[in-house]
């Protein structure tokens, strides 16, 4: 479902490295198209604390607490997970991964616009995004 926040058990990472991680869904898919999960951070390292987007990073920012997570969080709209039904199933009954809640429908539709303003999104998954948005 969209907006569902999973944590993940050992993801395998773009670096060769497999890491436990949170990822956010931004798109609620139909049969056969896949989940869009994007990782996330929590280490600030140089990102900018500006609440929303920041398109020239490719980040979404969300205070602690606001709405879903327990420290400040930076959502890495270029850092791609697809995923398909199959996958999401088999990675939870092996207890590898698992919803932890669901960010609400205003801040969901605050991160779809974001990707509006990025380079990093291809035309097919900004339709999915698009079409999951909810007023």
């Amino acid at each position: 479902m969209r907006g569902s926040v999973y944590f993940h058990k050992n993801l395998p990472l773009s670096t060769g490295r497999e890491k436990d991680k949170l990822l956010v869904q931004v798109n609620t898919p139909s049969k056969k198209e896949p989940y869009l999960l994007y990782l996330t951070t929590s280490q600030p390292k140089s990102r900018p604390e500006t609440p929303g987007c920041i398109s020239r990073l490719s980040l979404f920012y969300v205070e602690a607490g606001k709405p879903f997570f327990d420290k400040n969080t930076w959502i890495q709209l270029d850092e791609l997970y697809e995923f398909d039904s199959a996958y999401i199933i088999k990675m939870g009954l092996q207890k590898e991964m698992r919803e932890l809640g669901i960010i609400p429908n205003q801040k969901m539709n605050e991160i779809a616009n974001c990707f509006r303003r990025i380079d990093d999104v291809s035309k097919y998954n900004l339709g999915l995004i698009l079409k999951s948005k909810e007023a």
